[in-house]
């Protein structure tokens, strides 16, 4: 059985029962620079780890799935797996079973001094707008017996639009080991009394990434992601009421969202901008080459339904979520 989803079924096991009010949620992919968090505040402090259950209180207002969160629990089960308080509510930047770079199942150090993986964070921002960031540097993996891989990756929390974020650093992660992880990206909402999750995850598909709101019950087969995302990859998810608020700047806007006949793509600095609609399932629907301060694309003939707007732009690529009506 997947990992994912023996964890998915322990959960179901000693949650309790409550269910989450449906938020449609939108995704964009892009690139920013990858800088780690400068004087973070340590949660695993020098501590070895394996599957860590530190526990954040949240002093600000955030949102998942329409309910508040005040607490993040990690774990238990994969090192970057986080829940709230009753554990109904779950935030996965990424699935794989990572662990300090310093753990040795053998000597069973798990608890001991010199942690090689820090796990720290630290909350930026005024009041009402604050964002807080989640680091797990150098991290390694339970199933690497010789601790020779890493990555680096930050979750990011918004107050006030709800968004969230993963960012992705550096990282030596060969393909064929990365694939054999089963990794995902996404967040869910457990219903104890149906033995059902329902959220929205991140999965990889004929090497594109595919967003959209999944059922995780038995019969769930998740496409994983083949290799560790690029450094600087940023991978952005925020509910619709955040459309249109100051706080999402994006590689490139759009509007309106959702649309009926015309797509606006708004390039003030007129560069070049290669974009794609691309259909949930892959298929390219329409392509466009354009240097205009505003790109216009005709969708009047797409079915109603929702799609991928992807491209480049100043050599950042970007994915969006559209809305067609």
């Amino acid at each position: 059985m997947m990992k994912i989803k023996q964890l998915f079924f322990r959960l179901l096991f000693i949650g309790t029962s409550t269910f989450a009010q449906e938020v449609d949620y939108y995704f964009e992919q892009f690139t920013n620079t990858y800088k780690n968090i400068e004087d973070p505040i340590s949660l695993s402090n020098n501590i070895i780890w394996d599957d860590p259950e530190y526990q954040l209180q949240i002093d600000m207002d955030f949102d998942l799935l329409g309910a508040t969160l005040t607490e993040i629990n990690f774990g238990p089960g994969l090192g970057g797996d986080l829940y709230n308080g009753d554990m109904s509510y779950t935030i996965f930047p990424i699935t794989v079973d990572i662990a300090d770079r310093a753990y040795n199942d053998y000597l069973d150090n798990e608890d001991e001094p010199g942690g090689l993986s820090p796990i720290s964070y630290k909350v930026i921002g005024e009041e009402g707008s604050q964002i807080l960031k989640i680091e797990w540097n150098n991290v390694g993996f339970y199933e690497d017996e010789s601790n020779s891989y890493y990555m680096n990756f930050q979750l990011w929390l918004y107050e006030g639009s709800d968004m969230i974020e993963v960012h992705y650093g550096l990282s030596n992660v060969p393909d064929n080991f990365f694939n054999s992880e089963e990794n995902i990206c996404g967040f869910f909402a457990v219903d104890f009394t149906t033995e059902i999750g329902s959220g929205f995850t991140l999965e990889e598909e004929s090497g594109n990434y595919v967003f959209g709101f999944n059922y995780l019950d038995a019969d769930w087969e998740g496409n994983f992601f083949t290799s560790v995302p690029e450094n600087g990859t940023v991978f952005r998810f925020y509910p619709e009421y955040a459309m249109g608020m100051d706080e999402i700047e994006s590689v490139i806007k759009m509007h309106p969202n959702p649309a009926t006949d015309v797509l606006y793509l708004e390039n003030d600095e007129q560069v070049l901008t290669k974009y794609q609609i691309v259909s949930l399932d892959g298929r390219i629907l329409k392509t466009g080459t354009s240097s205009e301060q505003k790109i216009q694309v005709d969708i009047s003939d797409l079915n109603t339904g929702m799609y991928f707007v992807r491209g480049t732009k100043n050599g950042a690529h970007f994915t969006k979520t559209i809305s067609k009506i």
